[in-house]
């Protein structure tokens, strides 16, 4: 016999036939479909005393013929057919197995009474166990009419204009940048040759205009000039060796001062303590006839590293406005740093590629010597009294090398202290030279003074010049000892110890023990190379060291105001590296995508659970799936975020090395790198949350989704920091996604948070942002089905703790911000000899 159960909708009363043989009497059991003439139903009770509860039926449950005065209509669990039992094996809920089985509310209606099933209206949406429809996001969501989850759309739409936005944005920035190349400045002269353009007009005029550019920023109280002045100048380490021993001479401010010798003379050695980047050991180092400390003067150095750090992504322009801005003096406005910008440009003839990027080896930019000169100009343009380089036309060709060492000797011509350490330079250069510091191994000087005397003072020493040699190679040859012995047969340690103990005090005892070496005439050459060194004190030497602490604390800009200047230039950088966001953005899009795909195609829902209470025994197979796609997203975010975000810092180390030292806040830089990333981190985890929300529809609010992702991306940014701070960068980017991954492997899933307390490394757990995630994503899916899953038992399997999503959004956030406590903490203490 047929029966019918009427089931309320919007659009009528319809009617779910029930097929059953015959009639039972009136008592519990009877009208089960394997046989309805036989009490084969079984009461549903949680507890065989309660005898009132088996007349009821719980909220969410659909008993469509309870009476509950007949005890004949008592919910009874009836026995499955053969294919509601293989339903319920594969996570699937069956139809009333009889009459009065009563049936969990379906996914897509709502039950406000235990006889009534009403299809889930437009604009709600009403997940298994529905009492009432719950309103869809008014923004984020639609959902049409028997919808069992929201239908999410508005994410997508929302990044697809975000994108357009963007990608509009960078389009005109690269067109207005492809325009801005071909403007010239004001009174630009065409490059011809360098030569020419230095003796140009405009060229003269702008090395004046920086003069008095510099006389501003030293207060305009004139001209102030650095004569730096050392005597037994000794480094020695730990170990005992000595680097550096016994060095003494003089660099004048208003010349070019080289310093020669082979590898492992302490060249470098001698230059860092100069600057106070080393600390010596011994001897004494005046500036202007007064003992300083270098250290207190960084403001007012400039330092030129070898290699040409400066971030390739930016123009010649940008790379210089910044040094500028930063360490220029505080009181000066926007419009007169960059006007002193445009005339540093000028000086450096590097008008005509400002506004083109610098480029590396995946793309063409500027050349060698455009980039060298870049190199000069960001220390150029902060207004320093010295300048000291590391080998300035290293890697650059013969003519390069000459045209960078004509600007120098311009430089030099400002009132600069120009230091730098050469190596075989050609002839030419080596003249523009006024004087030359000659090492030999193990850090002793063979000889301090005017570089037109050298090649007299050797030859006074026994060593040949040929006619047409150049004299630098010749020297070089001389201090690195293969060029032997000369007319009296002296070794490279006898050359140190004449030039240190050849005065007239010390003659007898010096010609004692080379064994008469020594010629006669030697002395008087050194006496008059000595003489040519004799310093005399001027007025400005004496007012020195009464102005420069009023402008050293006026040097530099101020905390904000340095975190918005590289913020700005952080901007700038992602806005170039258009190809690496769209990958991001594509693996980030891929990700969410396939982790949807993959649970929609699995059940109409994420959970088929155990049904609480006296309902149990016709729950199906439970089926949890919301505590694997936290594990899911933990491994995918990883995946499409660390690679890119090992390059925030990997890829710039030395350029913030260089920063330091220069005198940059260390905080103003690490805090803007980090919060320009913050738009990136949300438009990627805005694709993945659209995506995955799209297909997964999962019950749990859009916006609470994308918190999740995005604060799990905010992890993974953390973590990437770290390790691209400590690793090689070609490293960085493989062991990053390896630590996110094992981090994703403690979100809770497997080893659940329950094995980890019985084996005692839940604290593992709790450090993991992945595990605050996942119990917020849990805790935020779950709860809707609580009444009608037994949610707390499902928990308890994970071990995750429910109603506490804000608590796990903030742990997340907190992580977060202590990884990159941790990866400021590396940046500054690490290699902290590159940051002096």
């Amino acid at each position: 016999m047929s029966v019918s159960i009427p089931v309320n909708t919007t659009a009528g009363t319809k009617d779910i036939p029930i097929i059953i043989e015959g009639h039972g009497p009136f008592e519990p059991g009877y009208g089960c479909n394997v046989a309805a003439n036989s009490s084969v139903g079984i009461p549903l009770l949680s507890n065989p005393n309660a005898t009132e509860e088996a007349m009821h039926c719980d909220p969410g449950w659909f008993c469509p013929r309870l009476n509950p005065i007949d005890p004949s209509t008592m919910p009874v669990y009836c026995p499955p057919s053969h294919e509601c039992a293989m339903n319920r094996l594969l996570y699937t809920p069956c139809e009333a197995q009889g009459l009065y089985e009563p049936t969990i509310c379906k996914p897509g209606y709502y039950c406000p009474v235990t006889t009534s099933m009403i299809i889930c209206p437009p604009g709600s949406f009403c997940p298994t166990g529905s009492t009432v429809p719950i309103p869809c996001s008014l923004i984020f969501s639609n959902c049409p009419q028997g919808s069992a989850t929201q239908q999410p759309f508005g994410f997508i739409i929302l990044f697809g204009l975000l994108d357009l936005i963007v990608l509009s944005v960078l389009v005109l920035l690269r067109y207005c940048r492809g325009h801005l190349q071909f403007i010239p400045l004001r009174n630009k002269v065409l490059e011809t040759s360098l030569a020419r353009a230095i003796k140009s007009e405009a060229m003269q005029k702008s090395l004046r205009v920086i003069v008095e550019d510099y006389r501003e920023s030293w207060g305009g109280g004139g001209a102030l000039h650095m004569n730096i002045a050392f005597k037994d100048l000794g480094v020695k380490l730990k170990s005992g060796k000595e680097i550096l021993s016994s060095v003494s001479g003089e660099i004048r401010a208003g010349k070019m001062t080289a310093i020669m010798g082979p590898s492992g003379s302490g060249k470098t050695t001698l230059m860092n303590v100069l600057m106070g980047k080393l600390t010596k050991t011994s001897g004494d180092l005046e500036i202007n006839g007064q003992h300083v400390d270098m250290k207190k003067l960084k403001k007012l150095v400039g330092y030129v590293p070898q290699d040409d750090v400066m971030l390739s992504d930016l123009t010649v322009r940008e790379n210089i406005l910044h040094s500028a801005r930063v360490r220029l003096p505080n009181s000066w406005k926007k419009a007169r740093i960059e006007e002193h910008v445009d005339h540093t440009l000028q000086a450096l003839h590097l008008s005509n590629v400002l506004n083109t990027c610098i480029g590396d080896e995946n793309s063409r930019g500027i050349s060698g010597g455009q980039r060298k000169r870049v190199n000069i100009g960001i220390e150029l343009v902060a207004a320093p009294l010295a300048l000291f380089l590391d080998e300035p036309t290293s890697g650059l060709d013969s003519t390069t090398s000459l045209e960078v060492s004509t600007i120098l000797q311009s430089i030099a011509e400002l009132g600069l202290t120009i230091t730098a350490v050469i190596h075989q330079p050609r002839v030419e250069i080596f003249k523009k030279f006024d004087s030359v510091i000659l090492l030999i191994r193990g850090g002793c000087a063979a000889y301090v003074g005017p570089s037109e005397f050298a090649q007299n003072y050797f030859e006074a020493l026994g060593f040949e010049f040929e006619d047409a040699s150049n004299p630098a190679d010749t020297l070089m040859d001389i201090l690195a000892g293969t060029k032997l012995g000369g007319r009296y047969g002296l070794s490279v340690e006898d050359l140190a110890l004449i030039w240190k103990e050849s005065s007239a005090l010390k003659r007898s005892s010096l010609d004692e023990r080379l064994h008469g070496k020594i010629p006669k005439h030697l002395f008087q050459v050194r006496h008059d190379i000595l003489g040519t060194l004799h310093r005399t004190e001027s007025e400005n030497e004496e007012t020195f060291h009464t102005v420069i602490p009023a402008i050293i604390k006026e040097r530099g800009a101020g905390f904000f105001k340095q975190l918005m200047c590289c913020y700005s230039r952080s901007i700038i950088q992602q806005s170039r590296e258009g190809r690496g966001f769209l990958l991001e953005l594509i693996v980030a899009t891929m990700a969410g995508s396939l982790i949807g795909v993959a649970i929609s195609g699995k059940l109409r829902e994420m959970v088929s659970g155990i049904y609480i209470g006296k309902y149990v025994v016709l729950s199906p197979a439970p089926l949890d799936v919301i505590a694997v796609c936290g594990f899911l997203m933990g491994v995918t975010i990883g995946l499409s975020g660390a690679p890119s975000a090992v390059k925030v810092f990997g890829e710039e180390k030395t350029v913030f090395w260089r920063e330091a030292a220069a005198g940059h806040s260390s905080l103003a830089y690490y805090l803007a790198k980090n919060i320009a990333t913050i738009f990136r981190q949300a438009l990627t985890a805005l694709h993945f949350t659209g995506c995955f929300l799209y297909f997964a529809k999962p019950n749990i609010d859009p916006l609470i989704m994308f918190l999740i992702v995005l604060l799990q991306f905010w992890g993974v940014y953390g973590i990437a920091c770290i390790v691209s701070l400590i690793v090689r960068r070609e490293n960085a980017s493989i062991l990053s996604v390896v630590i996110c991954l094992v981090l994703s492997v403690l979100c809770g899933y497997g080893p659940t948070l329950t094995d980890a307390s019985q084996h005692g490394y839940r604290f593992l757990n709790e450090i993991s942002f992945n595990k605050w995630a996942s119990e917020a994503f849990y805790s935020s899916c779950i709860t809707v089905y609580r009444g009608v899953f037994d949610v707390d038992l499902m928990t308890r399997s994970w071990g995750y703790t429910l109603d506490r999503v804000r608590m796990d959004l903030v742990m997340c956030f907190l992580i977060g911000l202590g990884l990159r406590v941790v990866g400021y903490v590396l940046l500054v203490g690490l290699h902290r000899d590159k940051q002096r």
